[in-house]
């Protein structure tokens, strides 16, 4: 008896310890080979900061992977500042990655929830958008144009699902007050508009094409209002960054304006005193979708950029 038991602590002991070898070897092979392996295949150079993997769980997770930019001093191409998976094969059936502050050329990118009440590595999984790598793509420049519609929670919800942008921002813009809060623009007394600054790749999307979206998904006739939202802070407005957009954007206006007979309300100027929105504005369709005012007023204007601008809408 004594004699079989130690062969069994034995027997433990060895399957421990080549448990504990094929986990280092693991957390090596993926701090060392799989940045070195993923930054030949990209062309880039790939980081990363720390490698967690706990056997028993499963569970493991990547800090601080980033990408390197197109030179020195360029901003990386893309960062992540923690990704985890669960490799259990209950997982793995339908695997989907639990991705942290992910930002792309130095820009935030959204990364939505899925149902509170799915498994951790399943979260935010749903709206994920793929990121699909090219020379072109990671070479080009992009530009930025802030426009004003409405509440900017349906402009955004539509430029999120354009091919061709790559980022989009909720805010505030051309009012007097420094840094408003959303209450304070609510109240129609800092001058500023509720906008969205996008940021687009003019290699896949042309300012014309942003400008066409815009004037299909908001109503560009009605003085500071859209639909049941009324207030200054909800007027139709272009606010360019540089002279040649203002050229293109003028001669888009000016289409529109003949179609509607002269009724366009929308104003063209500089931007000015632009600030952030608070962060529960940001990707608010994304992580609310059946929210009241989500459910009834963005769903729409969603729906209609999809019939519409079919061949611009983000594979999902």
């Amino acid at each position: 008896m004594v004699i079989w038991l130690r062969r069994l602590a034995w027997g433990v002991g060895a399957l421990a310890l080549l448990w504990l070898i094929l986990w280092l070897g693991l957390l090596a092979l993926l701090k060392w080979q799989l940045p070195l392996r993923a930054g030949e295949a990209l062309g880039r150079q790939v980081t990363v900061g720390d490698v967690s993997f706990h056997p028993w769980s499963l569970d493991l997770a990547l800090d601080g992977l980033a990408i390197a930019g197109p030179s020195a001093g360029a901003e990386p191409l893309l960062k992540v500042a923690r990704l985890h998976a669960n490799l259990s094969a209950a997982s793995l059936f339908r695997f989907a990655p639990l991705i942290e502050a992910l930002e792309v050329g130095g820009l935030p990118v959204r990364v939505a929830r899925t149902g509170e009440d799915d498994p951790p590595y399943v979260r935010r999984a749903a709206t994920l958008r793929p990121i699909h790598f090219s020379e072109k793509s990671m070479t080009s420049t992009t530009d930025t144009i802030t426009l004003g519609g409405g509440c900017f929670w349906c402009l955004e919800a539509v430029y999120e699902r354009v091919r061709g942008v790559v980022a989009v921002e909720s805010g505030y813009a051309n009012g007097r007050v420094v840094n408003p809060s959303y209450e304070q623009v609510c109240s129609g007394t800092t001058g500023h508009a509720e906008v969205v600054r996008v940021r687009f790749d003019p290699a896949h999307i042309t300012l014309r094409e942003v400008l066409e979206i815009f004037f299909v998904i908001h109503d560009p006739t009605t003085l500071n209002r859209q639909g049941n939202d009324i207030g200054t802070q909800y007027r139709s407005g272009i606010y360019v960054q540089n002279a040649a957009q203002e050229a293109v954007a003028r001669t888009v206006l000016a289409e529109v304006d003949a179609l509607h007979q002269g009724g366009v309300v929308t104003e063209l100027l500089p931007e000015q005193n632009y600030w952030r929105a608070e962060d529960y504005h940001q990707h608010y369709f994304a992580n609310h979708p059946n929210q009241g005012y989500c459910a009834m007023v963005v769903a729409p204007k969603v729906e209609k950029f999809r019939k519409t601008f079919a061949a611009r809408v983000l594979p999902a």
